[in-house]
């Protein structure tokens, strides 16, 4: 079931080397990345795409069939973001694992990147999971909550990535439980 909001913030994603500016989707069960992934594609799609679109398929189906276990506390932040999310952004096209051999201020993917939030009147370094840049600059943060996080109603989470972007001086920012973006 796909749940689809277009009255949110405009978020921007890079496609290879091309950036598609869509709307951020509110979506529930995974099917929605799917769909997600084909807006993402559809200025640029060919058929060389299509293993990306069986790839990730792949990996919808397996959330689905394995919801109830994805949704258990146990299931934690980090392997979503191993199983799902990196896997997600390297369908799009993200170095994701600097794979190019990057120095740190130039990779495209940062992980536990780094952003100087105030707390209590005192500047402290907080992590948000991902930054992704072009070049230097910074495009968006993005922020991964295991799947038994609501994000849909709990607050906290939102707020720690506004934080974040606010810190961080970005227009857009990313909040996700992979069923939910």
């Amino acid at each position: 079931m796909l749940v689809y909001n277009k009255t949110l913030v405009l978020t921007c994603l890079l496609w290879k080397r091309h950036i598609t500016i869509f709307y951020q989707h509110r979506i529930s069960i995974a099917s929605g990345w799917y769909h997600v992934f084909q807006e993402v594609l559809g200025m640029q799609y060919t058929h060389q795409h299509d293993g990306d679109i069986q790839k990730l398929a792949q990996y919808v189906t397996l959330y689905e069939t394995q919801y109830r276990d994805f949704r258990r506390p146990s299931y934690n932040e980090t392997e979503v973001r191993v199983d799902f999310v990196n896997p997600f952004f390297k369908l799009l096209g993200w170095d994701v694992d600097n794979e190019a051999g990057l120095p740190q201020h130039l990779r495209e993917v940062t992980h536990e990147a780094t952003v100087l939030v105030e707390e209590a009147g005192k500047k402290r370094n907080k992590k948000p999971d991902y930054s992704f840049r072009i070049g230097t600059e910074i495009c968006f943060f993005l922020e991964t909550k295991k799947p038994s996080v609501d994000i849909t109603s709990d607050s906290a989470p939102a707020f720690q990535l506004r934080r974040y972007g606010w810190s961080g001086n970005l227009k857009v920012s990313v909040l996700t439980n992979y069923t939910d973006l």
